[in-house]
Order: structure tokens, then sequence, then C-alpha cells
């Protein structure tokens, strides 16, 4: 009698011990989505070992190559603020999402090239990077836009671009017009 009901408090035991084994995974498994859900990680991302990790695939929001190539690592802070803008600004209107396709097919056509060139020659790798790095801080005010709002994201976008058009574009051809004339007339 007494061996029986240790044989009973020992299947009793057990039974609970594969409950409680049970119960532990269903949570474990529930707090891991509630931490890798799309929704915090955003589009384009997922989450592997405890950070937010962008998908290689170019469908899916691809990385920034030239950038990251540029600043040696995805963790680095540009390409973080360049993967929030995306996944928590653009990526969540339509006008965004459409800017971004439209952006990322002809990106990708070069990005690659660009960015073997820069691991390839650590003088081109710095120029790059201090070539973003005005972009990379405009592109922050992008933050400012409501996630989700189609007027932010049309405002700001086109503020922005033209911020860098005139920067990249505009400045060095009205330098460059301002020395001619002034050596024209000397």
């Amino acid at each position: 009698e007494t061996m029986e009901s240790e044989a009973i408090k020992s299947d009793t035991m057990e039974t609970k011990t594969e409950k409680s084994d049970t119960m532990e995974t269903k949570m474990d498994k529930s707090f891991e989505f509630a931490i890798t859900s799309e929704s915090d990680c955003g589009p384009g991302t997922t989450f592997e070992g405890g950070i937010c990790k962008v998908m290689t695939n170019e469908e899916q929001g691809g990385g920034c190559l030239i950038a990251t190539a540029a600043y040696g690592t995805e963790m680095a802070p540009q390409i973080q603020l360049l993967r929030e803008i995306r996944d928590y600004t653009l990526y969540r209107t339509e006008s965004g999402t459409s800017f971004m396709t439209g952006f990322n097919h002809v990106y990708y056509a070069f990005s690659p090239t660009i960015s073997d060139w820069e691991r390839q020659n650590p003088a081109f790798k710095h120029t790059v990077s201090l070539a973003l790095t005005p972009m990379i801080s405009t592109l922050g005010i992008m933050s400012l836009a409501e996630p989700g709002s189609e007027s932010d994201v049309l405002v700001y976008g086109i503020g922005i671009i033209a911020l860098n058009l005139t920067m990249y574009i505009g400045a060095p051809i009205a330098a460059i017009l301002y020395v001619r004339r002034h050596f024209t007339h000397n």
C-alpha cells in the first residue's frame, strides 16, 4: 500500500510538473510574442537577439547598404534613425509606402556597388559618411510627423527633399557661379 501511494504521488507530481512546464512554455511564448510582434519592430524588420533587425529581402524594405557600409554597422545611430523613419513613419502611410517602393527600386540598382567600393577604400568610405551626415540630420525632421498622418508625411517629406536638393545641388551650383563670376570680372 505504501509503494502504491508513493507511485500515485509520483505520478501526480510528474503531471503537475508537466502542467507547470506547459504553463511556463505558454507564458514564455506569449511574452515572446508580445515583444516580437511585427508592430513592435515595424515592417521590414524582425526581432532577433533582443533587437529589431532589418530584413535583407529588398521587397520587405531591405537595409541601407550605403549608410551601413559608411558607418560600419547596422546598429549605428544613423542607421537606427533611418530604420525608425522608414518603419514608423513612412511605411504607415500610403504616400510613404509608395515613395519607399519607388526609392528602393532605384536605390538597390546601384547601392550594392557603392557599398562594395566603401568596403574596399577607407578614404571613399569616410567621404561618403561625411556626405551622408547632413542628409541624415535633415531626415530626422521626419520623426516630427505624426505616425499614420498622410498630410504630415507629405509636408515634411516635400520639405526635406527641397532642403536636401538645395543643400546638395543648389549650394554647390551657387558657389560655382559665384567663383566663376568673380574670376571672369577680375
